[in-house]
């Protein structure tokens, strides 16, 4: 029977014993418009259960309704283009669903003399929000990005690739964030419209928060003299001072209020000693020595501008235009109209013969500087070219050494090639001149339960301050005798549900959550505390959850994780401080806390006595050792039972970014530690690194699993592939599979029985059709 748009299909594959997974890619499927969020999900079940026999055939497309199964067995191609194919290596099988195919599919692999299954899901509550702002950190190679909702987001960019390290910040009731500057290589400053914040990313803590005087329109920071300009809705300048010593920013002085104009921008100009403000009705030209205004210019709305060089600043304005102004004269030198809507950013390079512009529209255009032979073509610029690679209006601009990056509603960040922008693709011609970034959650904001014959799998996750909890579906093998090829898919015998909608009380955004194994708990994590819940079921469609007061001692936590056999909690609020909570008893026992005596010995080390919180915490399937990565990207390993007080083991430097961390299920020693371009092996008995292995194109290691059809093989996930590789990495290079899944924000295996849970985020299912409509423009009058 065809599967309609309300199922929630699971389906199974078939795979020889002792066959090597060798990937799944899938393309996008719509969602249905009846699977939306409720706070209590009652799913009624609208399929009859289907299972399927595991003999092999091979080269077989399977459809999901059983006419089109009996055609699939004599033609063995189906000519149906309203199908998505997924396709399993093992010999050669492929798999062909429905679009209308919602939620989640299940993959069988068969192993012996048991089987393993592969849940494919389509759902999540997280979605990336527009962005708002883009500043780059030459220093260390990060990219700060704000969104329409306060987190800011720290990549590191790895030659075509960005990695998502952490996210910052986040509250229900924060304005949006106007603007992100490196103030130096580890202070990130995120202004509000009523405050100023200074995170300190070594630590990725606050280092000052400060209010503002007045609504802030805009601000510009002069690394010369260390003053913050700051513009506000009252049409007042005023300067604040950043203090080296402290690391803090205090409000210095005030220029003149601007009179019949609303401010909209301000920026510093080249000399260094200049404000350039734009307003509704003029450009107003500040000297920070006299602290009063040396030009007044009548213009149009101006809502964006730039300085070119000492004389000459470019502005943007609501109509589209781009006038190049002399601010010597106060005349305007050139026109531009190759922009039709409000021009929002305006970037110019370090050479400062090429700037860039765009705004609510999703066209960037470039002009470069005249090559005039006498010194009167010095000011002058032409247009040198445009793309139009984004699909919705782009908000924020920033240069990079050799990229120009642009951001905005469509919530991709998009790459371009400096060296080439006029040009469709680079300079040898193979390869396109720009690459996009989607935006990805954490993946401590995911979490799953441990597997069993007796209780499906649970699959916890977070957006903000929401939480989700879904009981996954299952498939009855042994309902059906229907002889259908290897690699194949069910349909689920019991469907996917969502037990739980549940938003936190809490003011902070959600950093972390967790779900113990047994599924009889659930904890999550702000950046001030941690809640812990347990989990009771009352009927079949739905929980009953109950808050459990946690020890004073360890509330401020801000990372928790449970142990493999569900009977503690992990809760560390740094490094240096990390307790076990006993979930029967409610006791909290120490696992690591630097004794007050034993203060760094090395005060002169400034590093040594910075706070280093937890970016990533695991726990060993024998509940012995913890490893954690921190906020100075270093490896410890704990022993959790530290009854001698044993100070943690720190991994030598890795000389990379470490990414992902895994405890082997078939060896109680062996520590599997991803980075940005490779994956190494820790024995924590010897407490060596025994082997390491790059991994192809330097590619970053996003998760990492075990084979679930070869028990000596481990699934390495990157961005978009996925790598086979031998336990002991005695492999000369990683084997690629041979087909992947593109879109998966989260992979991980559910207990000791093999069984992979894969989460994916469809961007032109799931996100694009949420963004805004773009900005549609028709011209009147003209020629044709």
């Amino acid at each position: 029977m065809p599967v309609s748009k309300k199922q929630k299909v699971d389906t199974t594959v078939t795979v020889p014993t002792k066959k090597p997974v060798e990937g799944v890619a899938e393309k996008p499927h719509k969602q249905s418009k009846d699977t939306k969020d409720t706070k209590e999900a009652k799913i009624t079940n609208t399929t009859t259960p289907t299972t399927i026999n595991k003999k092999p055939v091979e080269n077989v497309i399977v459809e999901k309704s059983q006419k089109q199964l009996k055609e699939s067995k004599e033609s063995k191609e189906s000519k149906n283009t309203n199908t998505t194919t997924t396709t399993v290596t093992s010999k050669t099988a492929t798999i062909t669903t429905s679009k209308k195919q919602t939620k989640e599919s299940v993959q069988k692999l068969n192993k012996t003399p048991n089987s393993s299954k592969v849940h494919h899901c389509s759902f999540s509550s997280w979605l990336p929000k527009p962005i708002t702002s883009i500043c780059y950190n030459q220093d260390n190679n990060l990219i700060a990005v704000s969104r329409q909702e306060s987190p800011i987001e720290i990549w590191i960019k790895n030659d075509q690739e960005l990695i998502l390290l952490k996210t910052l910040g986040g509250s229900k009731f924060d304005l949006p964030i106007i603007s992100t500057i490196w103030l130096n290589k580890t202070l990130l400053l995120s202004t509000f419209e009523n405050k100023f914040v200074i995170w300190d990313i070594s630590s990725y803590s606050i280092k000052q928060e400060l209010n503002s005087i007045g609504t802030v329109r805009g601000v510009s920071f002069n690394r010369l003299l260390n003053l913050l300009a700051v513009c506000t809705h009252d049409s007042n300048v005023r300067l604040y001072n950043f203090k080296l010593d402290e690391n803090e920013i205090e409000y210095q002085s005030s220029f003149p209020s601007i009179s019949d104009s609303k401010i909209n921008t301000i920026q510093w100009a080249s000399d260094q000693k200049t404000i350039l403000v734009g307003c509704t009705s003029q450009l107003v030209v500040f000297k920070v020595d006299s602290l009063r205004s040396s030009l007044n210019i009548t213009t149009d709305n101006i809502v964006s501008l730039t300085s070119l060089n000492d004389d000459t600043v470019a502005c943007g304005f609501t109509n589209g235009f781009i006038s190049i102004i002399d601010i010597k004269f106060g005349s305007i030198i050139q026109d531009f109209r190759n922009l039709h809507a409000p021009v929002r950013s305006i970037k110019v390079n370090k050479k400062g013969d090429q700037f860039f512009a765009s705004g609510d529209e999703a066209t960037i255009v470039s002009y470069n500087k005249s090559n005039g032979l006498n010194n009167n073509n010095n000011n002058k610029w032409a247009f040198s070219g445009q793309h139009r690679r984004d699909s919705h209006d782009i908000k924020c601009l920033e240069i990079t050494n050799t990229h120009l990056i642009s951001g905005g509603n469509s919530t991709q960040m998009i790459f371009y090639d400096l060296s080439n922008f006029s040009s469709l693709s680079n300079t040898n011609g193979s390869t396109s001149n720009y690459f996009r970034c989607k935006s990805l959650p954490l993946s401590n904001t995911i979490a799953i339960t441990s597997s069993t014959s007796s209780s499906p799998i649970l699959l916890i996750e977070s957006a903000r301050y929401q939480i989700n909890i879904w009981q996954l579906g299952s498939t009855n093998e042994n309902n059906d005798s229907i002889d259908l090829p290897n690699g194949t898919h069910f349909n689920l015998s019991q469907k996917t549900k969502k037990l739980l909608q549940f938003e936190s009380k809490n003011d902070q955004n959600i950093d972390n959550v967790d779900i113990s194994n047994n599924g009889e708990y659930f904890c999550f994590s702000t950046r001030l505390e941690t809640k812990l819940y347990s989990i009771q079921k009352k009927q079949e469609n739905n929980i009953i959850i109950k808050k459990i007061e946690l020890p004073e001692q360890v509330q401020s936590s801000n990372i928790a994780k449970f142990s493999k056999d569900s009977k503690s909690l992990i809760l560390g609020k740094s490094c240096d401080e990390i307790y076990q909570l006993n979930l029967e008893t409610n006791q909290v026992k120490i696992v690591y806390k630097k004794e007050e005596n034993k203060e760094e010995e090395d005060n002169n080390n400034n590093n040594n006595n910075k706070i280093k919180n937890i970016v990533l915490m695991k726990v060993d399937n024998n509940n012995n050792n913890l490893a954690v990565v921190d906020s100075m990207n270093q490896v410890l390993v704990y022993k959790i039972n530290n009854n001698s007080k044993e100070v943690p083991t720190k991994l030598p430097n890795l000389n990379s970014i470490p990414t992902e961390l895994f405890f082997s299920t078939s060896s109680e020693s062996s520590l599997y530690i991803g980075t940005i371009d490779s994956v190494l092996l820790f024995d924590t008995k010897s407490l060596k690194i025994k082997s390491s292995k790059k991994l192809q194109s330097n590619k970053s290691v996003k998760f990492i699993t075990e084979n679930p059809n070869n028990s000596n093989e481990l699934l390495i996930w990157s961005q978009n592939e996925q790598f086979k590789v031998n336990k002991d990495l005695s492999n000369d290079q990683l084997v690629k599979a041979g087909s992947s899944f593109t879109e998966v924000i989260f992979a991980s295996q559910s207990g000791n029985q093999g069984d992979l849970v894969l989460l994916d985020l469809s961007f032109i299912d799931k996100v694009l059709p949420k963004l805004p409509e773009a900005i549609k423009l028709k011209k009147f009058g003209g020629s044709n």
